[in-house]
């Protein structure tokens, strides 16, 4: 994208990654506010494999941030079990039924947690619209809601750019 390969995620880069992100939900007639993906049309079953593994599992961390009883997961594009016992809790402790299978309702009940969290972290954003940004300059070694931020809009650039590795 024509910045400097610094391999830092400066405030340049960090709101590039964000401007080219949006381009693709738009070309792609996604609305997004916060990562406003929609249900994948059917459930999510341990050992899928795909892009709506990690949104649900960002949703799923977002949530785990502020509720001390669910412990943040890695996210992958894979539906591991360690991540299906992870959502049998989110939904044992939610009233659904506890069987680690991201349907409809799980995944309705994990975007609006999700929201309600993102609204807690970045408030201005939730309001406004605005690029969330990063409270530092993110490079190696950095950990966090930002880093997992981070890694979601690249995956879903890198389904669009071939030269873009996924994360």
């Amino acid at each position: 994208f024509g910045l400097a390969p610094t391999g830092r995620v400066d405030e340049t880069t960090w709101r590039r990654i964000y401007q080219e992100y949006q381009n693709v939900l738009r070309t792609e007639h996604l609305e997004c506010r916060f990562i406003s993906v929609p249900y994948p049309g059917a459930p999510l079953e341990p050992g899928a494999t795909n892009v709506f593994v990690q949104v649900a599992l960002y949703y799923y961390n977002m949530i785990a941030a502020f509720d001390l009883l669910l412990e943040p997961i890695p996210i992958t594009d894979v539906y591991t079990q360690h991540a299906v016992l992870s959502i049998q809790e989110f939904q044992r402790t939610r009233g659904l039924p506890s069987n680690g299978v991201i349907d409809a309702d799980t995944w309705t009940l994990l975007y609006y947690q999700y929201v309600a969290a993102y609204q807690d972290i970045f408030p201005a954003c939730a309001t406004g619209s605005s690029v969330p940004p990063p409270f530092a300059t993110l490079s190696l070694g950095s950990r966090g809601i930002l880093v997992e931020q981070l890694q979601i809009w690249i995956n879903t650039l890198s389904a669009y750019y071939c030269d873009m590795i996924p994360q």
